[in-house]
């Protein structure tokens, strides 16, 4: 991997970083860190690593990994962590793809802004997965204002349609998780979960439907921050309050399906119930 690499795959190297180091715990740190001791960790580089930022750092230095070539570090980390393995892969592949000039942008595809929102709102799963066949990377596609997909599917203007995108995403994008988490450049707190519980949309049963296909997919949700964001809505605040306390989420949808007199509505509703039960 070249020494000189964009500032755009710089960031992607970074942000992986950032992911890892939420979400490997200290047991499973020093598991890593043992599973390099003398290859090619000494015990005073062992003793001195402190968090995956150090161990990336110490690894970089070792030539062990670089910025898009992270297979010694995957190999290790199947052992400890393998949900996160996917993670790293793809975001190596999606480096390696800006390296070697191959990067797929909204240009290349003729994908405006205004084009996803259009598909969203229509629920039209089915050009969105024509676009990622053509290339689109959804773990990396974000407008100008550093909204992705997700966000796109919470607005004033979304209708339950757009349920159906939010429920094709995660297998349309390996590292979807991720995208809850990812934060829009003029309002660092603001991740699609966040956008969720802060925007005020005419239909409750919509939002509370979208929230719970959110958290179904994270594993560390900040519900005290959830819950300060909604207070203003306390339908939502009651939601959030009573899935804090039920984790699992055992037919919660139907608290938005009896809200909803809309057939069509209902039977979106169940669809996804089914699919996640």
């Amino acid at each position: 991997m070249a020494s000189n690499i964009p500032t755009e795959a710089l960031d992607i190297h970074n942000e992986l970083v950032l992911y890892l180091g939420r979400h490997i715990v200290d047991t499973e740190l020093n598991d890593l860190k043992n599973l390099f001791k003398n290859n090619p960790l000494t015990p005073v580089d062992i003793a001195s690593i402190k968090n995956i930022y150090d161990l990336f750092d110490r690894l970089m230095k070792y030539a062990i990994i670089a910025e898009g070539d992270y297979t010694q570090f995957v190999r290790k980390l199947k052992l400890t962590n393998p949900n996160l393995e996917s993670y790293v892969t793809e975001k190596e592949n999606a480096i390696k793809r800006i390296v070697d000039g191959v990067i797929i942008t909204r240009a290349d595809l003729k994908l405006s802004e205004k084009a996803m929102e259009s598909v969203i709102r229509q629920g039209n799963v089915v050009q969105i997965e024509a676009w990622v066949r053509d290339g689109l990377d959804l773990a990396t596609w974000s407008d100008t204002n550093g909204y992705n997909i997700y966000h796109y599917c919470v607005d004033d203007d979304a209708s339950y349609d757009a349920l159906c995108v939010a429920e094709a995403i995660p297998r349309l994008c390996q590292t979807h998780a991720f995208l809850l988490s990812q934060v829009n450049k003029y309002k660092p707190s603001r991740t699609p979960l966040m956008q969720a519980c802060h925007f005020s949309v005419n239909d409750d049963a919509y939002l509370l439907a979208l929230l719970e296909l959110f958290i179904r997919h994270r594993e560390d949700i900040d519900y005290e921050r959830l819950l300060l964001e909604s207070r203003r809505n306390p339908r939502m605040n009651n939601y959030l309050a009573w899935r804090q306390k039920n984790p699992t989420g055992s037919n919660c949808l139907l608290i938005s399906i009896v809200i909803i007199n809309c057939s069509i509505k209902n039977v979106i509703l169940l669809k996804l119930q089914m699919h996640h039960l």
